[in-house]
């Protein structure tokens, strides 16, 4: 897995199969994330507003994994796929602790997304200078962030 493309490139397919396994965890699992995170907030997450905005992170996700898997240029959206799933896995666990309650969505973003996230992000970090590899992570910082922002925006 040194490279995203040629031999190794199809691992980069990982992402959207893990994404998928993710939302139906998050959908089905305890009640659903939404649920969750409407007991602990004072927002309405709808189940149909958080499919929708998984439908677009997921298409978004696989165009991601078309375009690191056709051209070399874009090999830097590894590393922001890489940050934003592992912050992401790390989220459920954190706000699982804090909580003290099973947050939907933990059990695969410790299994899959945490591992998934870091290997990407150790891959490449060997393609990637380092201003490209800071300037990827912070891009799936920021992505993670707005989609987060636009859940609890649609919500209120």
């Amino acid at each position: 897995m040194t490279t995203p493309n040629g031999r190794w490139g199809s691992w980069v397919w990982i992402f959207p199969a893990t994404y998928i396994v993710h939302i139906a965890e998050e959908c089905f699992a305890a009640g659903g994330f939404p649920a969750w995170a409407s007991n602990l907030t004072r927002l309405q997450f709808t189940t149909t507003r958080f499919l929708a905005i998984n439908a677009v992170a997921l298409t978004a996700m696989t165009l991601a994994s078309a375009l690191v898997f056709a051209r070399p240029a874009f090999r830097w959206l590894v590393a922001t796929r890489g940050a934003i799933v592992a912050l992401n896995g790390a989220l459920h666990i954190v706000t699982s602790l804090i909580t003290q309650s099973y947050s939907p969505g933990t059990v695969s973003g410790l299994v899959l997304w945490i591992p998934l996230g870091g290997l990407a992000l150790c891959s490449a970090r060997q393609w990637l200078s380092t201003k490209s590899f800071v300037a990827a992570v912070a891009v799936g910082v920021i992505a993670h962030g707005l989609v987060t922002a636009v859940a609890v925006l649609v919500s209120l």
